[in-house]
């Protein structure tokens, strides 16, 4: 099919191009020979009457314009996706889709497993990627919404302070957030004081580039609490790790708390401060919304969640 002269077949590759930076990884990814994508690759700059792709410091780098059609391109091409798979209705039994969710690795350990268990149940064929919730876009009312649409996911699993406030979402669940000490820490008994919170190190996770973003670092500044980083990781599960047999404290949802305290030489403190409650709430892709496979996944996500 042709739209103002553009095989639109050529999109696939041109997708394929943006998001391998490669043409040989870019053929392997379509299932295509070297020679047709750069073929293609070479009608796509005529087209355009652009490069496209450049060669940079020894790789293949989007330029200004590829870089505008990346994010266009994988929305339209995700659309034509549901669009070819429609059905009039879901059949989950039948299903051997692949569902991709975005969430941080808490939420990946205490909750995702609920939705995996209930997923082998009802969908035996179809199978669940669990993606790292980790983003370099700019703190923005649409952050979840672009990071979604950038990494092809169906559906995240994130703080509601981190959703799109212009598209639908659902409230999951609440989370809590304690400290956790090492079993050991000489400094820290049953109770934490302010004083104690403040002046001591601590290990924080973070899952954008400012470790400014963290959901308690904002309340706390709010709250006029001070904290002393001293270490700074790219999710929970890494905490541990600069807490044990050290003096620093790490604060993280009460869940994934008891789960540590279970398995690890830590100890569970509850935080000196007034609590910090977040909302984990689920937003599905915009590419996808009206896809009956992933909005009955998102369905049984919310179910898993009520008495969670």
């Amino acid at each position: 099919m042709r739209l103002k002269g553009l095989d639109l077949n050529l999109l696939v590759v041109l997708d394929a191009l943006l998001t391998e930076r490669s043409v040989s990884r870019a053929a392997q990814r379509i299932g295509l020979k070297q020679s047709a994508v750069s073929s293609a690759l070479g009608r796509l700059r005529d087209h355009f009457d652009d490069a496209l792709l450049e060669w940079r410091n020894r790789q293949m780098t989007p330029t200004t314009l590829g870089y505008e059609l990346q994010s266009t391109l994988r929305t339209l091409l995700q659309r034509a996706d549901v669009i070819s798979n429609a059905t009039q209705a879901f059949a989950p039994a039948a299903a051997l889709q692949e569902f991709v969710v975005l969430c941080s690795d808490y939420v990946a350990q205490v909750f995702m497993p609920r939705v995996i268990a209930r997923l082998m149940k009802e969908a035996p064929g179809a199978s669940l990627s669990i993606r790292p919730l980790i983003t370099t876009l700019p703190r923005s009312r649409n952050l979840m919404g672009d990071e979604l649409e950038r990494r092809g996911a169906h559906l995240a699993i994130a703080p509601k302070e981190f959703t799109s406030a212009d598209r639908p979402s659902v409230d999951l669940f609440r989370e809590a957030f304690t400290c956790i000490v090492a079993t050991d820490n000489p400094h820290v008994g049953e109770q934490l004081s302010t004083r104690q919170y403040s002046a001591l190190p601590h290990v924080i996770a973070t899952f954008m580039d400012s470790a400014a973003s963290t959901v308690e670092g904002r309340r706390l500044e709010r709250a006029g609490v001070a904290r002393r980083v001293d270490v700074t990781v790219p999710n929970f599960l890494l905490v541990p790790e600069f807490v044990i047999g050290t003096e620093r404290i790490g604060t993280v949802p009460s869940r994934l708390a008891d789960a540590l305290t279970r398995s690890m030489p830590l100890r569970a403190v509850p935080a000196p401060f007034p609590a910090i409650d977040v909302w984990e709430t689920l937003q599905i892709s915009a590419a996808h919304s009206g896809d009956p496979a992933v909005e009955w996944l998102g369905h049984v996500i919310v179910d898993c969640a009520r008495d969670f």
